[in-house]
């Protein structure tokens, strides 16, 4: 279980994101390689973890996605416009990783949040947390990458918040509202997640999104507790982009 360079070929999306100047690399947990990006020299007190969303996990709403990674990649142009050290962990077989062989397409469709999906993004934190001990952590997930990050609040340790985004935190709730099949092999945070008191839990809701209609995150924090942030005119996917670094400074005066 290692650091290394990333060998994964450059094509248009990678293109993208080196307009980002954010720097890659990948992590080797027992299940899966992970590609991870960071925005600066990681060596503030807090570190920031970033988790993306589910990006196109099938083709026309009805076949399997050859491979899941989107073409927007708004959770990473939140942490590069961020003035706090940050680093985005990729899912399994996302951004370039789906060539491996344990990749199969129900690693991003029915089970995008399973036991071997979290297991996984939990070691490859850990591991980071062995590289730079001592810091808190402060997890960002937006929308499925909230799932994510509500889980792993958890199972780690020295996380000091949770934020998550225009998240579907009540995953039967969510297929249910969409008419969506069920994740029959995905973990639900509304029925494990336990968010330990002592972890601010903050959780922003655009008024306007369609994709994650506000019900479904706050039927999370009613179980669960936090702090909601409503934005009026926001949608899914606008306009958090645009007013993230004054968003990201209201949360950073909240933790430290």
């Amino acid at each position: 279980m290692q650091f290394g360079g990333c060998s994964v070929n450059i094509n248009s999306l990678d293109r993208q994101i080196q307009t980002l100047s954010l720097k890659r690399s990948i992590i080797t947990t027992r299940y899966f390689d992970h590609v991870l990006f960071t925005n600066k020299t990681l060596v503030d007190n807090v570190l920031y973890v970033y988790f993306g969303g589910d990006g196109n996990p099938w083709v026309n709403g009805r076949e399997k996605a050859l491979d899941p990674t989107g073409k927007k990649h708004l959770t990473l142009n939140l942490m590069a416009k961020t003035n706090y050290p940050g680093i985005f962990i990729a899912r399994p077989c996302y951004y370039g990783m789906v060539v491996q062989v344990q990749c199969s397409p129900d690693l991003w469709t029915y089970g995008r949040y399973s036991e071997q999906v979290l297991t996984s993004m939990a070691e490859a934190l850990t591991l980071i947390m062995v590289k730079f001990p001592h810091k808190k952590l402060v997890l960002v997930g937006y929308s499925g990458g909230g799932v994510i990050a509500s889980i792993l609040a958890d199972r780690v340790p020295n996380v000091a918040a949770l934020v998550t985004i225009a998240a579907n935190l009540d995953i039967d709730l969510w297929t249910k509202v969409r008419g969506f099949q069920p994740l029959y092999n995905s973990l639900n945070p509304m029925n494990i997640a336990v968010i330990n008191k002592n972890i601010i839990s903050i959780h922003l809701i655009g008024e306007q999104d369609r994709i994650v209609p506000n019900e479904v995150t706050l039927a999370f924090v009613k179980k669960n507790g936090g702090l909601v942030w409503r934005y009026a005119n926001y949608g899914h996917l606008c306009c958090w982009q645009d007013n993230w670094p004054e968003i990201s400074e209201r949360i950073a005066n909240l933790v430290r």
